[in-house]
């Protein structure tokens, strides 16, 4: 190693080792001389050679540390194969157990890392909204789905500035402080109001000595469960009171046919006449029931039957044209020439033209028009079918009636909401016919569009996917 790049200390260093290496012979000789045993000229040629000797020893000693210390440096900068050090076989020895070292440790920094990755990428795609805070409850990670729901910028925020439940925070502290776990139930502030179920648990890291105090949170939404249990309560309500009304009248005519009208004529077929729409309405909401539960059963397969929507549409005009003519309505038929067969079950389809064509003579203006319009799209509001693509066929169904206000649009499709309870119950509606048909439109993985103004009539439009263009399997014979 030449001297010339040593800086003062490995000067200092040097001439040190020199002095260690060479210090027990220069004492032997120096006592040698003292005692007469050995005389002063060759003492001083022994000090000379051991010096010059030790000073060989501690450059090389020195130059193979400095050797091993570049190739340190060369591994702790990430090169993947430095050079080999100069030096002898110690040196090189030395040098390849680093090298062993340092290549057993970066495979498992490695594995580690790619681990790490996996595990953010699982965090990252669970549902669940997951949260780790420290010992200062300040957040250190957030998952995708809590940067979505609660912003993005949560890590090093206090959890404080976003969760405020009280409930929860205490549930955390006690996690953090006694390695506690709880579960809680909590509602954030409107506008915006959700319900959420907590799980909190203490995290360890380190020894029992430097135990660091972290805590996960996950969070369960529960806002959809909570109204799926309200719309099962609500349709339990509804149909309950829809089969109780008509049932209480059929019990009170019929005591009252044993009693005061058991001897006149007159008044029991007027009663009986009651009894009979009434029976018919229960008949008509138990058959609804029965058919909504059918189609949510099977909502998840989707059906692969071609289906000739003219054909469909022939055959529901030709069972409702008395009911039409009777109160004046003329129903017109329009057909793209460029239609094409749907993907469908033909019953479900024909359900759907029945219940829409049906409510248009039954709110539609006496000596009015309905007009049928079968089509081909390129342009759907919504992808249709399991391709997914905007090209659709469908029907239309335009009544010429008092409209329906925009507010009550978007609730048409619940389950017994009626714009007009008394005019419904007038014309038989047992509440569920557009719940029906969205239903059906939902299982055949297309669209329902419903637009109405005010005074002038409402249109009621379907979508559906074509026949053969990617939907699924291949569909089976046409059907009509």
């Amino acid at each position: 190693m030449d001297m010339a790049v040593f800086d003062r200390n490995e000067i200092r260093r040097f001439f040190g080792a020199t002095a260690a290496i060479a210090a027990p012979a220069v004492g032997t000789l120096g006592g040698l001389c003292f005692a007469g045993a050995l005389d002063w000229h060759w003492a001083l040629a022994g000090v000379v050679v051991s010096v010059a000797g030790s000073m060989a020893v501690a450059r090389l000693l020195l130059g193979g540390f400095h050797a091993l210390r570049d190739f340190a440096e060369a591994l702790a900068h990430g090169e993947e194969r430095p050079a080999p050090p100069p030096g002898g076989r110690i040196v090189q020895d030395i040098a390849r157990a680093m090298l062993r070292l340092w290549l057993k440790e970066r495979r498992r920094a490695e594995r580690l890392a790619v681990q790490a990755d996996d595990f953010g990428q699982i965090l990252d795609r669970l549902p669940l909204l997951v949260l780790t805070v420290d010992d200062q409850v300040r957040i250190r990670s957030a998952n995708r789905a809590a940067e979505e729901t609660m912003g993005e910028g949560l890590v090093g925020r206090e959890l404080v500035a976003v969760l405020r439940h009280p409930a929860l925070l205490d549930a955390v502290d006690q996690a953090l402080m006694r390695g506690e776990f709880a579960d809680v139930v909590f509602s954030t502030a409107a506008p915006d109001r959700r319900e959420y179920k907590a799980h909190i648990e203490a995290l360890r890291a380190g020894d029992e000595h430097t135990e660091a105090r972290r805590a996960v949170i996950a969070l369960h939404d529960l806002t959809q469960i909570r109204k799926l249990e309200q719309m099962r309560a609500d349709f339990v309500a509804n149909a309950s009171h829809e089969i109780r009304t008509p049932l209480a009248t059929l019990i009170g005519f019929i005591e009252t046919l044993r009693g005061p009208a058991r001897d006149d004529p007159d008044a029991a077929e007027h009663f009986l006449s009651i009894m009979d729409d009434q029976a018919r309405r229960m008949s008509r909401l138990v058959n609804d029931l029965l058919s909504l539960s059918r189609i949510e059963m099977n909502e998840h397969m989707p059906p692969a039957a071609a289906v000739d929507l003219t054909d469909v549409i022939d055959d529901v005009i030709s069972g409702l044209e008395f009911k039409a003519h009777a109160r004046g309505i003329e129903i017109e038929v329009t057909a793209d020439p460029t239609l094409a067969p749907a993907l469908g079950d033909p019953d479900e389809l024909t359900q759907v033209a029945q219940n829409l064509i049906d409510n248009a003579i039954k709110y539609g203006r006496n000596d009015s028009r309905i007009t049928v319009r079968l089509f081909r799209t390129t342009e759907a509001p919504r992808p249709v079918g399991l391709a997914a693509t905007l090209e659709a066929v469908g029907f239309s169904v335009t009544d010429q009636s008092d409209g329906i206000p925009r507010e009550h649009l978007p609730r048409l499709t619940e389950r017994f909401y009626r714009v007009d309870s008394a005019r419904s119950r007038q014309v038989g509606s047992t509440g569920l016919g557009l719940a029906i048909v969205k239903h059906i439109v939902n299982r055949h993985r297309g669209h329902l569009a419903i637009d109405s103004r005010v005074g002038e009539g409402s249109c009621f439009t379907v979508y559906l996917p074509l026949a053969g263009r990617g939907n699924g399997r291949a569909p089976v014979a046409a059907a009509s």
